[in-house]
Parts: structure tokens; sequence; C-alpha cells
């Protein structure tokens, strides 16, 4: 991926995290007590791939050298920002860590990423694949992805790290090419088809019918 995103996710998260944790926290919400701060900067650390990649979209420079480096860096703050949590959550219940609790904090959360990407993208086009023959629907998809990322964030908290770790896991092993059996057009149609052909009766004339399935969302 290259030097540069590297060096601008690393700015992009430490500069937030410090500024939220001993600036911008202790300013404007005095009183508190130190952990929340530290909660604080965590969350200013976070960044969305998603918003950025449909910005540069929406420009027409997804392509562009910057428009990568600026995606590369925004993953890899994505993934630095959920270590930042990680550690900041084991600090909070612990009441204190070591540097080699930090380190393998940061090691557990970096394998579990890693491991639960790689399983995930051998597995999720052969679970896309017959999930979509018992529904390509919109709803058998949301619920496809819903478990994905409600198993992954219960794995992480098994294992002690922040639930939103696993969570995050599951948004990065979906790829839009293992999702492409659902919502097809031909499975609509023969919904539809098949509406119109259930609500077909003595006296009713099958276009009507069809017609009214189709106004009716799949």
């Amino acid at each position: 991926m290259g030097c540069a995103p590297r060096r601008s996710a690393e700015s992009a998260s430490s500069s937030p995290f410090a500024l939220g944790t001993w600036v911008v926290g202790p300013w404007l919400l005095p009183g508190l007590s130190h952990n929340a701060y530290l909660f604080l900067g965590a969350t200013l650390s976070a960044t969305s791939v998603g918003i950025t990649g449909r910005v540069f979209r929406d420009l027409g420079k997804l392509d562009s050298p910057a428009a990568r480096i600026v995606l590369g860096a925004a993953v890899i703050d994505d993934v630095l920002g959920l270590v930042i949590l990680a550690v900041v959550s084991s600090l909070v219940q612990a009441g204190s860590v070591s540097v080699g609790q930090v380190g393998g904090i940061i090691a557990q959360a970096v394998i579990f990423l890693a491991g639960s990407i790689w399983i995930g993208r051998l597995i999720a086009p052969h679970s896309s694949r017959w999930l979509a023959q018992l529904d390509a629907g919109p709803s058998m998809l949301f619920a496809q992805v819903l478990a994905t990322g409600l198993f992954l964030a219960w794995l992480a908290h098994a294992i002690g790290l922040a639930p939103i770790i696993g969570a995050f896991a599951a948004g990065l092993l979906f790829e839009p090419i293992f999702l492409r059996d659902f919502d097809r057009p031909g499975h609509r149609a023969r919904n539809r088809a098949a509406v119109a052909e259930g609500r077909s009766g003595p006296g009713r004339a099958p276009a009507a019918d069809i017609e009214e399935a189709w106004r009716t969302p799949a």
C-alpha cells in the first residue's frame, strides 16, 4: 500500500487521540475521569472509509493517486483506531496495563482481524450462493450481513476484545462480488409472476394481476 498511506494513517490516528484525551476532553468536559477522556480520544481517532470513498466517487476521482492514498490511509486508520479502542477498553477494565499487555492486545486484535477476514472470505462466497438460492431478496442479504456482524462481535468479546472489532471485520470480509447473487432482476420477475399466478382466480384477468404484482415490492 506504500509509505504515504501508512504515515497519513498514523498521524490521523495519533493526533485526534492525543488532542481528545489531553486537550479537547478536559477543556470541553471538565471534571470527568481520565478514563472518559481516553474513550473520547479513541472515538475521535475513528474515520469512515465508506464516506471517504463516496466523496471521491461522486467527484469522479476514485482512481486518482490522491484517492488511493487517502483510502489506503483510511483503512489503516480504522484498524489503528480499533486497536486503540481495544487497548483503552482493557486499560479501563484493568485499571492499568503494562507494555507487554499492550503489545499482546495489539497482536490479538491484528490476528483476530486478519484471521476472521481470511476465513470469512473463504466462506462468504459459498454461504452467499446458498442463501441466495433460498431467497435472493434484500431481506436475506441484510440477514446474512447482520448475522455475520453479530457473530464476529460476540467472538471478539469472547476472546477479550471490543465487540466493535468483530463488527468491523465483518464489514471488511464482504466484497460486492460475494453478494452478486442477491436481488437479481430475474428472481424478482419470477416472484412477481408467482404472486400474479397465485392471485389469479375465476373472473380475474391475469394481466391485471401481473400489473398489481409488479407494483408490490419484492
